[in-house]
């Protein structure tokens, strides 16, 4: 199938939305806010154009169970952020 068949639309959810708002007071508040428009550039450019490729991904590693203690500690880290 071709990928431009496969694309799917990408929402951004009020969750998401707020924590980009927290993310940009903080670069704000220390004096860099080039870093939030670089984070901005970077989602728009690499993280939603592979979301629209592969919807689903992400998903089963949250939600299978880590087989070794690094990837435990790896999943402990991606849920924080």
């Amino acid at each position: 199938m071709d990928d431009e068949r496969r694309r799917v639309s990408i929402r951004i959810s009020s969750d998401f939305d707020a924590r980009l708002t927290d993310i940009e007071r903080y670069w704000n508040r220390v004096e860099h806010p080039q870093q939030f428009r670089r984070l901005l550039t970077s989602i728009r450019e690499n993280v939603i154009p592979l979301l629209q490729r592969f919807p689903a991904i992400g998903r089963r590693v949250f939600n299978s169970k880590p087989d070794t203690i690094d990837t435990l500690l790896v999943l402990e880290e991606l849920v924080e952020i």
